[in-house]
């Protein structure tokens, strides 16, 4: 799937694909990310960006299948806003680490 909603709290959010696993030119290994927004109000979006483990260079993560359970992804929503994401503010995207990736 690559898009969906998740209930956090009260508020329901909106999340998709920003960018699947891949490869950079020099060699680096960028994990994938996901855009997060309020369903109903406008507001500053988020991205949950995910680190893959460096050390599975042969697995090639870009055609491997990104999975998260909701509860997962509540979580890391929470963790955001715990972090200073405010959703309802405006401005540029604000950027998560949101820890490691499941690739399957």
């Amino acid at each position: 799937m690559k898009n969906g909603t998740v209930q956090v709290g009260k508020v329901e959010y909106e999340w998709s694909v920003h960018r699947t696993a891949r490869w950079t030119g020099d060699g680096m290994l960028l994990g994938p990310a996901l855009m997060v927004k309020p369903v109903k109000d406008a507001g500053r979006e988020l991205v949950l960006e995910f680190s893959l483990d460096p050390t599975r260079r042969g697995d090639m993560p870009e055609v491997q299948r990104f999975r998260m359970a909701n509860r997962r992804l509540s979580e890391c929503i929470q963790r955001a806003i715990d972090a200073g994401w405010d959703p309802e503010s405006r401005g540029k995207p604000f950027f998560f680490n949101a820890g490691p990736a499941n690739l399957t």
